[in-house]
């Protein structure tokens, strides 16, 4: 069958027709796409009639409507002698809908069925005679975090309460706050909605879509750094704010008005920086300048310039950073105690190379960025200070140009008001004045407020009089911050065109490069890096990742975030390789919603072996 010569052959779109044709006559294993298979099938390229058996991979895809389907009604049409066999290793997508299992075999063209699950006793004395060394870490998250966690929970539990309370007539018992973890969530919302979904209301619609958004948020949340969660959060109020004709939106999600909604706003601003309303003419206090201190000496920076110049005067930079980029740094130094003390032998099957899994490119650039830049000497908590200031720059220069872009609309608008363009300015100009008037009266009017168990004008009001936050007095949830994102962006985009007056010259990396390339030190500092000192870092895919185990074969692994597929191939990775010894360690946010995710991913797989093994034997 030529699997030793000439091997397996991949067919890929840079092969033409008569190449192909040639290469079918020579016979063979062969790996090629369904959608080149299917024409060459229909234009007789392909001889139908020699065709030895069909390998199918991927068998929980197969439909009616499938390609795969209408290509297996082809070589059944013109060959009945060929075998035809099919693989999967996702058992949960046979199990929804009824009879799935069956459509499958129906469509396949197939009898019989083998059902591999983990606890099956060959499987089982198969993985555990070279079993890997696990090792789970708990990582708390922040008070911030916490806060921040429970009120999503809270908006998604009130959100699946409207959507049931709307929609009496459906079943949906099956949506809870469990299954909103999981992507494939959106799909089944509406799948139990399908069937009235072109009569449904567009406050369901709406409902159904926040429970796709606050499924990101919390997902967002625990993979983001906090300035880029902030931004996310404020893209959601300011996309609820106005329509796409710069409108007032009276269509808002029902969430965001909530009291959890709130709290998310302000914890989530509270975990990147501290702002206060900016005064013009003020010259910096005494008062401030000791805090400025203060902090300088809890982060270590004494005698350092307290203050870049890109940072506002109003702005004071919290930069929490995630505790699990201090459990990375422990575990890669961990891990090069372990490389130090217990060398690799000649002959080894594996390397020293440490392999990083994440769940997204996001998060390996995040990490990536992270490690290239963290200070090893620095206190925990704080080795991304670098980072996180970069992040903190980047994003102000962001929000500051969307307050620019607003300025100019707004400059646009008022200059397209005709003759009267004059007075309705000055109209204008007068509300505004009135408003700021308001906003200082009600300023001083909180000052003066007595806080609970406290005297008149404690430390707690002042601080509370001082800190710019969101307004509680309407119950308006997050969108009370409406109005002190736009504040902040305006008052950043002045502050922007006074610091983009003063250029700052930047250095030309491709001079750069050139200067390093013919210096005559190149080979002292540049070259092939060691597999003890290489870190790959990459997220989660399909069947490629069992190749990169293979190719790299590292004998540690750090699962950033915890994903069941992953771990069933580093299974069979760490059984198919004999003499090789594998340490993983698994980081996971302790009592979350991805610990919670995770148990509900063993909890499938094993009712999806269940229900098959069931539907088989019927």
């Amino acid at each position: 069958m030529g699997c030793r010569r000439p091997g397996l052959r991949i067919v890929t779109f840079e092969m033409g027709s008569k190449e192909r044709q040639d290469l079918y006559r020579q016979g063979g294993l062969i790996s090629i796409t369904s959608r080149i298979l299917v024409v060459d099938m229909l234009l007789s390229d392909i001889p139908v009639e020699t065709i030895s058996g069909i390998i199918v991979l991927h068998a929980e895809r197969v439909t009616p409507q499938s390609t795969e389907a209408f290509i297996i009604r082809l070589y059944r049409q013109k060959n009945t002698e060929g075998f035809l066999k099919a693989f999967s290793d996702e058992p949960e997508h046979m199990t929804v809908g009824f009879s799935p299992l069956k459509d499958i075999m129906k469509e396949l063209h197939v009898r019989n069925v083998h059902i591999y699950p983990r606890f099956h006793e060959t499987i089982k004395e198969s993985l555990e005679r070279r079993k890997a060394d696990v090792v789970q870490i708990a990582v708390p998250m922040t008070s911030y975090m916490k806060d921040i966690h429970g009120a999503i929970i809270q908006c998604i539990e009130g959100t699946l309460s409207d959507l049931k309370r709307n929609n009496t007539e459906l079943n949906l018992d099956d949506l809870n706050v469990q299954s909103a973890y999981f992507r494939n969530f959106d799909i089944m919302a509406k799948r139990q909605l399908n069937s009235v979904w072109h009569r449904v209301a567009f406050r369901t619609k709406q409902l159904v879509g926040d429970l796709a958004t606050l499924r990101r948020l919390l997902n967002y949340l625990l993979s983001y750094d906090p300035l880029g969660f902030q931004a996310y959060v404020e893209t959601i109020i300011a996309s609820n704010s106005t329509t796409a004709a710069g409108q007032p939106n009276h269509n808002r999600s029902a969430w965001l008005s909530s009291d959890p909604a709130h709290i998310i706003f302000q914890s989530a601003r509270r975990r990147c920086f501290v702002s206060s309303k900016l005064m013009k003419g003020n010259v910096v206090s005494t008062a401030q300048t000791e805090s400025w201190d203060v902090l300088d000496e809890i982060s270590g920076t004494v005698g350092m310039p307290s203050r870049p110049s890109w940072l506002p005067e109003n702005i004071a930079p919290i930069l929490e950073e995630p505790p699990k980029w201090e459990t990375l740094v422990e575990t890669l130094m961990e891990i090069e105690d372990l490389i130090m003390c217990y060398p690799v032998p000649t002959g080894h099957p594996g390397t020293n190379t440490v392999l990083i899994m994440c769940s997204s490119d996001r998060t390996c650039n995040q990490i990536r960025e992270f490690l290239s830049s963290m200070d090893p000497t620095a206190k925990p908590g704080s080795k991304g200070r670098k980072f996180m200031e970069s992040r903190l720059r980047s994003y102000l220069f962001w929000k500051g140009k969307l307050g620019q872009e607003g300025k100019r609309r707004d400059e646009g608008d008022s200059s397209n008001n005709g003759p009267n363009s004059a007075g309705t300015s000055a109209e204008s100009g007068m509300s505004e004045a009135l408003k700021r008037k308001d906003a200082r009266m009600k300023e001083r009017q909180g000052s003066r407020r007595r806080v609970r168990g406290g005297p008149p004008g404690s430390a707690g009001a002042s601080s509370a009089a001082v800190e710019r936050s969101a307004d509680q007095s309407s119950r308006s949830g997050a969108m009370g911050g409406e109005g002190v994102i736009k504040e902040e962006a305006e008052e950043l985009a002045t502050f922007l065109d006074g610091v983009e007056s003063t250029a700052i010259d930047m250095p030309d990396l491709g001079l750069l490069t050139q200067m390093a390339l013919e210096a005559d030190d190149f080979d002292e500092h540049y070259g092939l890096v060691q597999p003890e000192h290489s870190v790959v870092v990459r997220s989660y895919s399909d069947d490629t990742d069992d190749r990169v185990l293979s190719e790299i074969k590292p004998r540690f692994i750090i699962m950033y975030e915890p994903k069941l597929d992953f771990v069933r191939r580093i299974e069979v990775y760490r059984s198919s390789t004999p003499g090789l010894a594998v340490r993983v360690y698994v980081t996971m946010w302790d009592t979350s919603a991805e610990e919670d995710m995770y148990l509900a991913e063993l909890r499938r797989e094993k009712d999806a072996f269940e229900s098959l093994i069931r539907e088989r034997s019927v």
